[in-house]
């Protein structure tokens, strides 16, 4: 076994579990290919990993237990800023006031059209 081998090695065990960056996988991958006592190694890893599965017995949750973390995952209605809550009302309120201003308008143009026919 070389230095190369000692650095691969310690590789090996996130390599059997998936989890090394593609790089790191590829370095790897590279050096199964060229030596025999490595993929020796591998192979006892994810032998390991493979029992992983198996070791501890799967057990449904309590009815209890899963309405509780069914109610705690739960999508929640995201929280708005004041100032978020406030946009609408300001637009209905704009909205509003434009209005207002028309009729002041109108009414404004029917009374100077009133004191010109007077005038007249």
């Amino acid at each position: 076994m070389n230095d190369k081998c000692q650095e691969i090695e310690e590789l090996l065990a996130a390599y059997a579990l998936d989890a090394l960056d593609v790089d790191e996988k590829a370095i790897v991958e590279r050096h199964l290919d060229t030596c025999d006592s490595c993929p020796q190694v591998l192979a006892d890893y994810q032998m390991v990993t493979e029992g992983l599965l198996f070791a501890v017995p799967v057990e449904e949750p309590s009815a209890q237990l899963r309405a509780k973390l069914l109610t705690r995952t739960a999508p929640r209605p995201e929280k708005t800023a004041w100032f978020d809550r406030l946009r609408f009302p300001v637009l209905r309120w704009s909205n509003v006031l434009g209005v207002v201003a028309i009729l002041m308008l109108v009414i404004f143009n029917i009374s100077l059209l009133i004191r010109t026919n007077r005038l007249a």
